[in-house]
């Protein structure tokens, strides 16, 4: 047995990072199986190791033995986070097995939820398999109604082509409401960058000689990137509210287009000068200094405002966190960064399963850390609490014990073990604000407080001074 493939079978991260960092091929076959790293880590639900993989190269499109690519595994063991991972670094969402069947075949002949997603990445539902079949039919036997009706109760005739618009809807839905907000990249100027991300920077510049930031996305949009931002720009431009950025407005490459191929995709939005909460909870701690009292109960109100608006618009924030709360010359507060943003159920015609592990992982309620697909808004609510006790100790919460256990192991402890955090000392803060900090990081969902009883509880806080 290789190294790798023996460190895999124990569950060994810290030897393969060990092999991989000292030459070790990251894609070298098993002479028994045929399968890469990526393959066997799949296939053993080692999730943590696929990470790493992916994230360090790992060919994504390679063909074990078995006639099968990692994302082919992925979709057989049903495993819904690992397929977005694998479709999000280029896996080949319509790589064919020896019986010519896709992914999208697989999944709907399993009846599973991971077609949706597949769909989003652009599969082709008009492909057809060695027996002339398209994924559609693979859905006959088991009911091709119930399958569809998942998705849209408004489905009467289950052609492909139907299935494939609604799959759609979305996307041209958002595309509507932001070809309003189109801007003219002529008149957009960058002056200096503020903010490198993972999917792309955030410039100051000006549009139309107004100051502006620019929020830049490195990558060509395309399959969930695509359909996120549209997402984000649908949300954006309706969200009109004092603690909520204002969106100016977009542009989408088009490398077809002379004009709109000169400048990468990004989304225009005011500036807001004083840079993200975050930033200033840092500087405070480097100082020995921390925020007032009264600024803290100031800046909960602005949150929880902005927040009950969202909420009340049927959104979900999902990565509510101080480094997206942005402070004003006014020294007020905006909320930021709709990226992972999602309608609550209900809220719109468009059914919203809601995806998992979503979010930024100190934060992440314990529900999301579960796996739960069935979150509600009380996530929000579990993310504001921690932002409370960032605002209070100019930390990031459990940072050391993420640091100390990885991410596995952080997703069982905080997900299942129900662990706290210390509360404020109660002559720093009033005793109903420590009480209302403990109840929005509440286990329980049922027991966090809507955004609405938060601004109401603050402001009796406020006004009791």
């Amino acid at each position: 047995m290789d190294p790798i493939t023996e460190a895999i079978w124990n569950d060994d991260l810290k030897e393969i990072q060990k092999l991989i960092s000292s030459g070790e091929d990251i894609n070298k076959r098993s002479e028994f199986s045929g399968q890469t790293p990526i393959h066997l880590a799949l296939q053993e639900n080692k999730k943590e190791i696929a990470i790493y993989l992916v994230e360090n190269g790992a060919n994504l499109n390679i063909i074990d033995n078995n006639g099968l690519t990692p994302l082919m595994i992925a979709v057989d063991i049903r495993s819904r986070d690992m397929v977005e991972l694998l479709l999000g670094y280029g896996a080949n969402v319509d790589a064919i097995d020896e019986y010519g069947e896709t992914c999208l075949h697989k999944a709907i002949d399993q009846n599973s939820k991971i077609a949706h997603l597949l769909l989003s990445y652009g599969a082709n539902p008009f492909f057809k398999d060695n027996d002339n079949a398209i994924p559609l039919n693979y859905a006959t036997n088991k009911g091709v109604a119930s399958f569809l009706e998942r998705y849209s109760n408004k489905f009467r005739d289950y052609s492909p082509a139907l299935f494939f618009d609604f799959v759609n809807e979305y996307k041209n839905i958002a595309m509507e409401i932001g070809n309003e907000f189109v801007i003219d990249i002529n008149k957009l100027k960058e002056i200096n960058p503020i903010k490198k991300g993972a999917f792309g920077d955030v410039w100051k510049g000006t549009y139309n000689g107004n100051i502006v930031a620019i929020k830049k996305f490195m990558k060509e949009m395309r399959g969930s990137s695509l359909e996120m931002f549209y997402r984000e720009v649908a949300l954006l431009v309706k969200c009109k509210h004092q603690n909520i950025v204002e969106t100016i407005g977009y542009h989408l490459l088009d490398k077809a287009d002379p004009i709109k191929s000169l400048y990468p995709t990004c989304i225009v939005l005011e500036y807001v000068p004083r840079g993200s909460l975050s930033e200033r909870l840092k500087k405070l701690k480097a100082k020995k200094l921390r925020l007032k009292k009264d600024t803290i109960i100031s800046y909960a109100i602005d949150i929880a405002e902005g927040m009950k608006y969202l909420h009340n618009m049927g959104v979900i924030h999902r990565d509510l966190k101080s480094g997206n709360i942005l402070i004003t010359k006014e020294n007020h507060l905006k909320i930021i960064d709709f990226g992972l943003a999602r309608y609550k159920a209900g809220a719109t015609d468009i059914t919203t399963e809601m995806s998992i592990n979503i979010g930024t992982f100190n934060w992440m309620a314990p529900e999301i850390l579960r796996g739960e697909s069935d979150y509600t808004s009380k996530v929000d609510v579990y993310s504001y609490g921690l932002v409370l006790w960032e605002m209070v100790f100019r930390d990031i919460p459990y940072k050391k014990l993420l640091m100390d256990v990885g991410r596995e192991e952080f997703r069982s402890k905080v997900g299942f073990d129900k662990p706290t955090l210390k509360l404020p000392k109660k002559k720093y803060l009033p005793d109903e604000m420590i009480d209302l900090l403990a109840r929005c990081w509440d286990y329980n969902p049922n027991n966090r407080p809507e955004f609405s009883e938060i601004c109401e509880t603050l402001k009796e806080i406020k006004n009791k001074k």
